[in-house]
């Protein structure tokens, strides 16, 4: 039988930005191969928090470990080795490169990066080929296969969106912050999206701290909830749980 363990414990964390608050005392676990929902009002600092997690953003106080390391003061290509990736809400491509470009930049130990292979395609084109067509089917999965040979520029900003997520999961995560997936994407996209985030969890057992405001998308897969107001976790749960808070009603439902 298997026994989750905490992937990532965030421990009273605070960041401010001169007298503002964004992060709070700010304390959370995620455990291993799950699913867990970051919800709140705008401005109530989700995505600074994001920033914390990834390097962005450095804390003023407060530990952040990952896999039993503290990684506050690691940058983010650091915690990115380390197996932690991070999909913004506002999706930044390479919009000179193809898509399949941009989705093999993530992957891990590419001899063609070496210096003494680069200038000999032979050492690299064969893992390359490879490469391309693991990649292909994670396009594929995002319904972006058929435009793997065109630039990024020419995809529409929900696309570009769903790119960011294939591109990120050719980076192999173990733990995928994910800030808004399905803002910008069509209600079914998002809803096979949200499916087959719950797919790659069971697959490859991967954990996911996902920001959404379509709350129907998000409770219907989450193991967890947090909720964030003016920088604050004000509440935990499971969704039916975190619903009827009081304080959730208040700061974020307007109940």
């Amino acid at each position: 039988m298997y026994v989750s363990v905490n992937l990532l414990v965030v421990k009273e964390v605070t960041k401010s930005f001169g007298g503002l608050k964004a992060v709070n005392n700010a304390s959370l676990e995620i455990k291993e191969k799950s699913i867990v929902g970051l919800i709140g009002p705008n401005g109530s600092g989700k995505t600074t928090l994001f920033n914390l997690i990834s390097g962005v953003l450095y804390p003023d106080r407060g530990q952040i470990i990952f896999r039993g390391l503290r990684i506050e003061r690691l940058p983010p290509h650091e915690r990115f080795k380390l197996g932690i990736c991070h999909a913004l809400q506002i999706p930044r491509v390479f919009k000179g490169m193809t898509v399949l470009e941009n989705s093999m930049l993530p992957l891990k130990g590419q001899h063609g990066e070496r210096l003494f292979y680069a200038p000999m395609r032979s050492r690299w084109v064969r893992q390359e080929t490879e490469n391309a067509q693991k990649i292909l089917s994670t396009l594929e999965g995002v319904r972006l296969c058929d435009f793997y040979n065109k630039f990024s520029s020419e995809l529409s900003g929900g696309q570009m969106k769903l790119l960011q997520l294939a591109r990120t999961l050719s980076g192999q995560p173990q733990l995928f912050l994910l800030d808004e997936p399905g803002a910008g994407i069509a209600p079914s996209l998002a809803k096979e999206l949200f499916s087959k985030i719950v797919t790659f969890k069971e697959e490859r057992g991967m954990s996911f701290f996902i920001i959404e405001h379509r709350l129907e998308l998000l409770f219907d897969i989450v193991d967890k909830v947090y909720v964030m107001n003016r920088g604050e976790i004000i509440a935990e749960g499971m969704p039916d749980e975190v619903i009827n808070d009081p304080k959730v009603k208040e700061a974020y439902l307007g109940g």
